[in-house]
């Protein structure tokens, strides 16, 4: 159980870390891109916002489960599914869906080809349909083994649907931002 601790801990702690990259890039952003639309610098800030809230989350779900909340010193605690964990996750897939089809946005914009953005589009509204379906069902699991178990499918087809959006994303703006490179 330590271990495992000490997991979470490292992993809200290098999230922390990587939130403070996001803060920088966001103010950085916010200072050089006052010529961009004011639908992108309002979709930044709102992307930095629930950022904020999604590392909060995080620290909270910490908390409860190390500090004082119900799984402090109780070995069953990491199987407990926490309104922190729960929300962390749900905020976390909202994120980067909306960041997936920002990329899908772009990746329109730079090929004149809606189809391509199409892929990711669906793919990320199923990617939100599933981690709702998931919170459904979290609702009501004795814990987090169980609803792992017992909705295995959607779980990895949540992951799956996260994994494929973001790799056809990677390929096809590489793909089509070395073509105008070459230009």
């Amino acid at each position: 159980m330590v271990n495992t601790h000490a997991t979470i801990e490292a992993g809200v702690l290098v999230g922390s870390m990587l939130y403070g990259v996001v803060t920088i890039q966001a103010f950085s952003y916010i200072e050089a891109g006052k010529k961009d639309a004011t639908w992108i610098r309002l979709f930044i800030a709102w992307m930095w916002i629930l950022e904020t809230g999604n590392t909060a989350l995080a620290w909270v779900y910490l908390n409860q489960l190390t500090v004082f909340g119900p799984g402090v010193n109780d070995p069953t605690a990491l199987g407990r599914i926490y309104w922190s964990f729960v929300a962390c996750i749900v905020s976390h897939d909202c994120l980067s869906a909306a960041v997936q089809s920002f990329y899908a946005y772009r990746l329109y914009v730079l090929s004149g080809r809606i189809a391509f953005s199409l892929v990711q589009w669906i793919g990320s509204v199923l990617r939100i349909a599933f981690i709702f379906t998931l919170l459904g069902f979290a609702l009501s699991a004795p814990s987090l083994g169980e609803l792992l178990i017992q909705h295995r499918g959607l779980a990895i087809g949540t992951v799956s649907t996260s994994a494929i959006v973001d790799m056809w994303n990677t390929a096809m703006l590489c793909w089509h931002l070395k073509k105008f490179h070459r230009e």
